[in-house]
């Protein structure tokens, strides 16, 4: 935020990648087996709400940019996104991708690799 405000040299762009790995990934039972939810529990990280308030963070971040027609820019790449947040977030994703083509997604940014055995 203090980039929108500020006469820098930020090119007022950030790249995320992976948000939900770590955090929140206990909702989702797929990656019940790469944690130990002890540990989990002890260093706060699985909380569904940490996760989320992380995206509406972004959210404000860009709408704050939008009122002071400041060039802003989030890239956010993730397997998952929170389930609550997943209308609001469908209004500002510019592209979604599959790696096994769910839902009938395309295939993430590299679709046309030739693999060669």
């Amino acid at each position: 935020k203090s980039s929108i405000d500020s006469d820098i040299n930020h090119p007022r762009f950030l790249m995320l990648d992976t948000i939900g790995k770590y955090l929140g990934k206990n909702l989702k039972t797929k990656y019940a087996s790469d944690t130990n939810i002890i540990d989990d529990i002890d260093e706060g990280i699985s909380d569904p709400e940490k996760y989320e308030n992380i995206y509406n963070a972004l959210i404000e971040i860009t709408n704050y940019a939008q009122k002071k027609s400041s060039p802003c820019q989030i890239i956010v790449v993730d397997n998952d996104v929170p389930d609550k947040l997943s209308d609001r977030l469908k209004a500002i994703t510019v592209a979604h991708y599959s790696a096994n083509k769910e839902n009938g997604l395309p295939v993430g940014l590299i679709d046309d690799v030739i693999y060669k055995h």
